[in-house]
Protein backbone atom coordinates (compact mmCIF):
# COMPACT_ATOMS: atom_id res chain seq x y z
CA UNK A 1 0.00 0.00 0.00
CA UNK A 2 2.82 2.43 0.85
CA UNK A 3 4.47 1.68 -2.48
CA UNK A 4 1.21 2.38 -4.30
CA UNK A 5 0.82 5.79 -2.66
CA UNK A 6 4.48 6.54 -3.40
CA UNK A 7 3.79 6.11 -7.10
CA UNK A 8 0.81 8.50 -7.06
CA UNK A 9 1.41 12.08 -8.21
CA UNK A 10 0.00 15.29 -6.74
CA UNK A 11 -3.05 15.30 -9.05
CA UNK A 12 -4.56 12.55 -6.91
CA UNK A 13 -6.68 13.77 -4.00
CA UNK A 14 -9.06 11.88 -1.72
CA UNK A 15 -12.03 12.47 -4.03
CA UNK A 16 -10.06 11.24 -7.06
CA UNK A 17 -9.16 8.04 -5.26
CA UNK A 18 -12.75 7.57 -4.11
CA UNK A 19 -13.97 7.95 -7.69
CA UNK A 20 -11.51 5.38 -9.02
CA UNK A 21 -12.49 2.98 -6.23
CA UNK A 22 -16.23 3.41 -6.85
CA UNK A 23 -16.01 2.98 -10.64
CA UNK A 24 -13.08 0.66 -11.39
CA UNK A 25 -12.24 0.59 -15.08
CA UNK A 26 -14.61 3.48 -15.83
CA UNK A 27 -12.56 6.57 -15.00
CA UNK A 28 -10.06 8.00 -17.50
CA UNK A 29 -7.83 11.06 -17.29
CA UNK A 30 -8.64 13.44 -20.15
CA UNK A 31 -4.99 14.30 -20.72
CA UNK A 32 -4.29 10.62 -21.47
CA UNK A 33 -7.00 10.60 -24.15
CA UNK A 34 -5.39 13.61 -25.82
CA UNK A 35 -2.09 11.75 -26.22
CA UNK A 36 -3.74 9.54 -28.83
CA UNK A 37 -6.13 11.87 -30.64
CA UNK A 38 -3.79 12.89 -33.44
CA UNK A 39 -3.07 10.24 -36.05
CA UNK A 40 -5.27 7.47 -34.70
CA UNK A 41 -8.25 6.92 -36.98
CA UNK A 42 -10.66 5.86 -34.24
CA UNK A 43 -13.40 7.62 -32.26
CA UNK A 44 -12.58 9.10 -28.87
CA UNK A 45 -14.90 6.67 -27.08
CA UNK A 46 -12.86 3.75 -28.43
CA UNK A 47 -9.73 5.30 -26.94
CA UNK A 48 -11.58 5.89 -23.67
CA UNK A 49 -12.61 2.23 -23.65
CA UNK A 50 -9.01 1.10 -24.08
CA UNK A 51 -7.68 3.59 -21.52
CA UNK A 52 -10.39 2.57 -19.08
CA UNK A 53 -9.39 -1.05 -19.52
CA UNK A 54 -5.65 -0.54 -19.07
CA UNK A 55 -5.10 2.87 -17.38
CA UNK A 56 -7.96 3.37 -14.90
CA UNK A 57 -5.73 3.76 -11.87
CA UNK A 58 -4.00 6.47 -9.83
CA UNK A 59 -0.68 4.64 -9.88
CA UNK A 60 1.67 6.38 -12.33
CA UNK A 61 3.74 3.27 -13.02
CA UNK A 62 0.62 1.29 -13.87
CA UNK A 63 -0.64 4.17 -16.02
CA UNK A 64 2.55 4.22 -18.09
CA UNK A 65 2.46 0.45 -18.47
CA UNK A 66 -1.18 0.74 -19.51
CA UNK A 67 -0.37 3.38 -22.11
CA UNK A 68 2.19 1.04 -23.67
CA UNK A 69 -0.45 -1.69 -23.78
CA UNK A 70 -2.97 0.67 -25.41
CA UNK A 71 -0.39 1.56 -28.06
CA UNK A 72 0.22 -2.14 -28.69
CA UNK A 73 -3.51 -2.79 -29.06
CA UNK A 74 -3.88 0.13 -31.47
CA UNK A 75 -0.95 -1.18 -33.51
CA UNK A 76 -2.13 -4.79 -33.51
CA UNK A 77 -5.91 -4.50 -33.81
CA UNK A 78 -6.85 -1.16 -35.35
CA UNK A 79 -6.43 -1.12 -39.11
CA UNK A 80 -4.92 1.84 -40.92
CA UNK A 81 -6.44 2.68 -44.27
CA UNK A 82 -3.34 1.49 -46.14
CA UNK A 83 -3.13 -1.90 -44.40
CA UNK A 84 -6.43 -3.51 -45.38
CA UNK A 85 -4.85 -5.96 -47.83
CA UNK A 86 -2.16 -6.87 -45.29
CA UNK A 87 -4.89 -7.75 -42.79
CA UNK A 88 -6.53 -10.02 -45.35
CA UNK A 89 -3.21 -11.69 -46.08
CA UNK A 90 -2.44 -12.23 -42.40
CA UNK A 91 -5.93 -13.62 -41.85
CA UNK A 92 -5.37 -16.17 -44.61
CA UNK A 93 -1.95 -17.09 -43.20
CA UNK A 94 -3.01 -17.38 -39.54
CA UNK A 95 -6.58 -18.51 -39.96
CA UNK A 96 -7.80 -16.22 -37.17
CA UNK A 97 -7.27 -12.53 -36.38
CA UNK A 98 -8.61 -10.09 -33.77
CA UNK A 99 -9.51 -6.54 -34.81
CA UNK A 100 -11.20 -3.40 -33.60
CA UNK A 101 -13.29 -1.95 -36.41
CA UNK A 102 -16.60 -0.35 -37.36
CA UNK A 103 -18.96 -3.15 -38.42
CA UNK A 104 -22.12 -2.65 -40.45
CA UNK A 105 -24.52 -5.29 -41.75
CA UNK A 106 -26.88 -5.40 -44.72
CA UNK A 107 -29.72 -7.83 -45.35
CA UNK A 108 -30.04 -9.08 -48.92
CA UNK A 109 -33.58 -10.39 -49.19
CA UNK A 110 -32.99 -11.61 -52.77
CA UNK A 111 -30.18 -13.94 -51.75
CA UNK A 112 -31.21 -17.51 -50.87
CA UNK A 113 -34.31 -16.40 -49.03
CA UNK A 114 -32.35 -13.79 -47.09
CA UNK A 115 -28.66 -13.41 -46.30
CA UNK A 116 -26.81 -11.13 -43.88
CA UNK A 117 -23.46 -9.71 -44.94
CA UNK A 118 -21.10 -7.77 -42.67
CA UNK A 119 -18.65 -5.06 -43.75
CA UNK A 120 -15.58 -3.77 -41.90
CA UNK A 121 -14.98 -0.08 -42.59
CA UNK A 122 -11.28 0.35 -41.74
CA UNK A 123 -10.21 -3.04 -43.07
CA UNK A 124 -12.16 -2.50 -46.30
CA UNK A 125 -13.74 -5.94 -46.10
CA UNK A 126 -17.24 -6.75 -47.33
CA UNK A 127 -19.25 -9.92 -47.93
CA UNK A 128 -18.16 -11.14 -44.52
CA UNK A 129 -20.24 -14.01 -43.19
CA UNK A 130 -22.13 -13.27 -39.96
CA UNK A 131 -24.72 -15.39 -38.20
CA UNK A 132 -28.33 -14.35 -37.78
CA UNK A 133 -27.88 -14.81 -34.02
CA UNK A 134 -25.19 -12.11 -33.86
CA UNK A 135 -27.31 -9.72 -35.92
CA UNK A 136 -30.39 -10.31 -33.75
CA UNK A 137 -28.30 -9.76 -30.60
CA UNK A 138 -26.81 -6.50 -31.93
CA UNK A 139 -29.46 -4.85 -34.13
CA UNK A 140 -27.48 -1.61 -34.26
CA UNK A 141 -25.33 -3.37 -36.85
CA UNK A 142 -28.21 -2.66 -39.24
CA UNK A 143 -28.59 1.02 -38.30
CA UNK A 144 -25.23 2.70 -38.71
CA UNK A 145 -22.96 0.03 -37.33
CA UNK A 146 -20.97 -0.63 -34.18
CA UNK A 147 -17.32 -0.19 -33.23
CA UNK A 148 -16.40 -3.50 -31.68
CA UNK A 149 -13.77 -6.05 -30.76
CA UNK A 150 -13.93 -8.70 -33.46
CA UNK A 151 -12.66 -12.21 -33.97
CA UNK A 152 -12.32 -13.00 -37.67
CA UNK A 153 -11.58 -16.37 -39.23
CA UNK A 154 -10.60 -17.46 -42.73
CA UNK A 155 -12.42 -20.41 -44.30
CA UNK A 156 -11.68 -20.96 -47.98
CA UNK A 157 -14.34 -23.66 -48.18
CA UNK A 158 -17.07 -20.99 -47.87
CA UNK A 159 -18.31 -20.58 -51.44
CA UNK A 160 -21.37 -18.49 -52.23
CA UNK A 161 -22.95 -18.63 -55.68
CA UNK A 162 -19.73 -19.88 -57.18
CA UNK A 163 -17.61 -17.17 -55.52
CA UNK A 164 -15.27 -17.88 -52.62
CA UNK A 165 -16.24 -15.72 -49.63
CA UNK A 166 -13.72 -16.85 -47.00
CA UNK A 167 -14.06 -14.14 -44.34
CA UNK A 168 -16.15 -15.04 -41.31
CA UNK A 169 -17.02 -12.85 -38.31
CA UNK A 170 -17.17 -15.30 -35.42
CA UNK A 171 -17.34 -13.08 -32.33
CA UNK A 172 -18.30 -9.48 -31.68
CA UNK A 173 -18.09 -7.38 -28.51
CA UNK A 174 -19.48 -3.85 -28.96
CA UNK A 175 -17.42 -1.03 -27.50
CA UNK A 176 -19.70 2.00 -27.36
CA UNK A 177 -22.63 0.21 -25.71
CA UNK A 178 -20.94 -2.68 -23.94
CA UNK A 179 -20.20 -0.79 -20.76
CA UNK A 180 -23.53 0.84 -19.92
CA UNK A 181 -24.73 -0.48 -16.55
CA UNK A 182 -27.27 1.70 -14.79
CA UNK A 183 -27.31 -0.34 -11.59
CA UNK A 184 -23.54 -0.13 -11.30
CA UNK A 185 -23.75 3.65 -11.69
CA UNK A 186 -26.50 3.95 -9.07
CA UNK A 187 -24.55 1.86 -6.57
CA UNK A 188 -21.38 3.86 -7.17
CA UNK A 189 -23.22 7.18 -6.84
CA UNK A 190 -24.44 6.26 -3.33
CA UNK A 191 -20.84 6.39 -2.10
CA UNK A 192 -20.66 10.17 -2.63
CA UNK A 193 -22.26 13.12 -0.92
CA UNK A 194 -24.14 15.74 -2.95
CA UNK A 195 -21.25 18.21 -2.72
CA UNK A 196 -18.72 15.56 -3.73
CA UNK A 197 -20.81 14.66 -6.78
CA UNK A 198 -21.07 18.32 -7.81
CA UNK A 199 -17.26 18.59 -7.60
CA UNK A 200 -16.94 15.51 -9.79
CA UNK A 201 -19.34 16.90 -12.40
CA UNK A 202 -17.41 20.17 -12.48
CA UNK A 203 -14.23 18.18 -12.98
CA UNK A 204 -15.77 16.38 -15.94
CA UNK A 205 -16.37 19.73 -17.62
CA UNK A 206 -12.78 20.87 -17.13
CA UNK A 207 -10.74 20.49 -20.28
CA UNK A 208 -7.02 19.82 -20.45
CA UNK A 209 -5.96 19.66 -16.82
CA UNK A 210 -3.99 16.70 -15.60
CA UNK A 211 -6.32 14.83 -13.33
CA UNK A 212 -9.51 16.01 -15.00
CA UNK A 213 -11.58 12.93 -15.68
CA UNK A 214 -14.14 11.43 -18.00
CA UNK A 215 -16.34 8.44 -17.21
Amino acid sequence: MMEEHKNQTNWVDALDQKLFDAFPGRVVRKDLVKRFKVGDNIPVYVLEYLLGKYCSTTNEIEIEEGIKRVKDVISERIVRADRGELIKSNLKKRGVHKLIDLVTVIFDEKDEGGKYWASLAAAGMDHVHITEALVYEHERLLTGGIWANLEMTYDETRVHKGVTRPFVLNRLQPIQIASANLQEFIEGRTRFTRDEWIDILLGLMTEGDVGSKTT
